[in-house]
C-alpha cells in the first residue's frame, strides 16, 4: 500500500500541497508500527506501513486515529461503535466513493486489503514482528548534513538546496519556476546541505489532465521545471525500483514549491525532507 501520505504526502513526496504534504510510504521498509512492540503480524504491519505516515503514533491534523499498534487496530472506531478501527480501515480502503487514501490518489492495493481482512477474520491474532534491518520509521532520524554544506554559486542550478526555491525566485526576481525542490538521503537535512547526487532518480508529476512530467535531481539534489502543471496533481519519487508517493492530508497538491513544506523539521503536515525511497 505504497500511497500518498502524506504528503505519503507519513506526512512524507510531498511534493507540496496547500494543506499538508508528505512523501511517505516506503514500500521497502516497515514503519514504526511494525516494531516488536506493535503486537501486529508482519504482513499486517507491512500492509499498513504507508498509512502510518498520517495515522502514526501522533496522527496528523484531522486524522481520527493511529494505525500503529495491536491496541490501535482492535479498539472500537470513534465513529462506528459496532466496528473496530481495523474494520473501518478495510471499509475505507475498499470504498470506491470515499476511499482511503483519498482521490485522486491511487487506490489501496487489493493484496493489502485482503491481508488486513484475513487477519480480522482470523480473530485478530497478536504476533511479534521483527522488522528487517533498517526497517524502523525512516522519518525517526536525527538532524543531519550527510553530504556537507553547499557552496553558494549565484545563478546556478545547484544553489540553496533545501530552501523554498519558488518563493526565493519570486522575491528576488529569479527565473520563473512551476515546480522545484531538493531530494535528500535522510529526513531531516539542514538547509544549504547538499542533497542526494542520484540523477537516475525520477520525480513523476501527473496533473489533473493526466499529463505527466518527469524530473531528475542534479548533483546537489535539486530539481526544477518551468513547465505548466495543471493542479491538482499527484507526485511520486522513484529510485532503483522503489517508490515513495505523496499523500495530501486535506487537499490535492497545488503548490509546486516543494521545500516550503519539506523543511528540515517538516511543515504543513510534511514529516521532513523529500527523501529517497
Amino acid at each position: 500500500m505504497s500511497r500518498w501520505f502524506v504528503l505519503g504526502l507519513p506526512a512524507s513526496l510531498a511534493l507540496a500541497s496547500v494543506v499538508g504534504c508528505y512523501l511517505g510510504g516506503d514500500p521497502g521498509t516497515v514503519d514504526s508500527g511494525a516494531s516488536t512492540q506493535s503486537g501486529l503480524p508482519c504482513d499486517v504491519a507491512q500492509a499498513l506501513a504507508s498509512c502510518q505516515g498520517c495515522h502514526g503514533s501522533s496522527p496528523a491534523v484531522g486524522v481520527p486515529f493511529s494505525l500503529i499498534t495491536y491496541s490501535d487496530l482492535t479498539s472500537t472506531s470513534p465513529t462506528y461503535s459496532d466496528q473496530t478501527v481495523a474494520q473501518r480501515a478495510v471499509a475505507r480502503m475498499s470504498d470506491g466513493t470515499f476511499p482511503m487514501p483519498p482521490h485522486p490518489l491511487d487506490a489501496s492495493a487489493q493484496s493489502d486489503i485482503d491481508t488486513i481482512q484475513a487477519w480480522i477474520d482470523a480473530g485478530y491474532p497478536a504476533a511479534d514482528c521483527t522488522p528487517p534491518a533498517g526497517g524502523t520509521n525512516p522519518y525517526d532520524t536525527p538532524t543531519a548534513c550527510t553530504n556537507g554544506k553547499s557552496t553558494v554559486t549565484y545563478g546556478s542550478q545547484y544553489m540553496y538546496p533545501g530552501r523554498a526555491c519558488i518563493d526565493c525566485h519570486t522575491k528576488n526576481f529569479g527565473p520563473f519556476l512551476t515546480v522545484a525542490g531538493t531530494v535528500y538521503p535522510t529526513a531531516h537535512e539542514q538547509d544549504m546541505c547538499k542533497g542526494s547526487n542520484v540523477t537516475t532518480a525520477s520525480i513523476v508529476i501527473t496533473d489533473k489532465n493526466n499529463a505527466s512530467l518527469t524530473l531528475h535531481p542534479n548533483s546537489a539534489g535539486n530539481f526544477f521545471s518551468q513547465t505548466t502543471v495543471a493542479a491538482p496533481y499527484t507526485v511520486k519519487l522513484i529510485y532503483q525500483g522503489r517508490e515513495r508517493d505523496m499523500t495530501g492530508l486535506v487537499t490535492s497538491p497545488t503548490n509546486g514549491d516543494c521545500n516550503s513544506c519539506h523543511t528540515a523539521d517538516g511543515a504543513s503536515g510534511a514529516p521532513g525532507r523529500i527523501m529517497l525511497p
